[in-house]
């Protein structure tokens, strides 16, 4: 029973030392198929662990689509490891991963790439309520204010160039 169990998460440190490699190097990092070979690779260790070493591979595989999704600047990217990330806060809202996979969430939610401002909301809130005493409710309290902010100025950009447009067309219809 104990040697089952260490295999997983040996197997784990060997990952998480790949993916810190792998962050680090600047060429290899910059390959897409190797952030997505890592992260299947981590995603195969979540469906054969349990637990603890269930989530924290889980986790990892939203962390390697986060990278590449930092690395690629695709939008598809940003959207996957957004929705794994909100798997993880999920699928254990008791672990000590859930509030900062929620947190990860909501900033690529709220992010330039995916712009989901009102979703990105939604999941602080969330944050907010289920782990209010959590470093990432502290974390995204600062992130609310900053889409909050960004989101009212983009607000009043909006209602300005309406007003003006209509300023136009009033004034060209006389």
């Amino acid at each position: 029973h104990a040697s089952a169990a260490a295999a997983p998460a040996g197997g784990y440190t060997a990952l998480v030392k790949s993916f810190d490699a792998l962050c680090k190097d600047s060429k290899k990092g910059a390959v897409r198929e190797n952030w997505l070979n890592l992260e299947d690779k981590f995603e195969k260790l979540a469906s054969k662990s349990k637990g603890d070493a269930r989530i924290r591979a889980m986790y990892h595989t939203a962390r390697c689509r986060e990278e590449l999704a930092r690395r690629s600047a695709a939008t598809g990217d940003a959207a996957e490891a957004a929705k794994l990330f909100g798997r993880v806060a999920s699928a254990s809202p008791k672990h000590s991963l859930a509030p900062e996979s929620k947190y990860r969430q909501a900033a690529l939610l709220g992010g330039p790439r995916l712009n989901q401002t009102k979703e990105a909301l939604a999941a602080l809130t969330e944050l907010q309520k289920r782990w209010p005493k959590s470093q990432a409710a502290k974390k995204g309290a600062d992130l609310a204010g900053r889409l909050e902010r960004s989101g009212s100025q983009a607000k009043a950009g909006a209602s300005t160039s309406r007003r003006s447009t209509g300023e136009r067309t009033g004034s060209s219809s006389r």
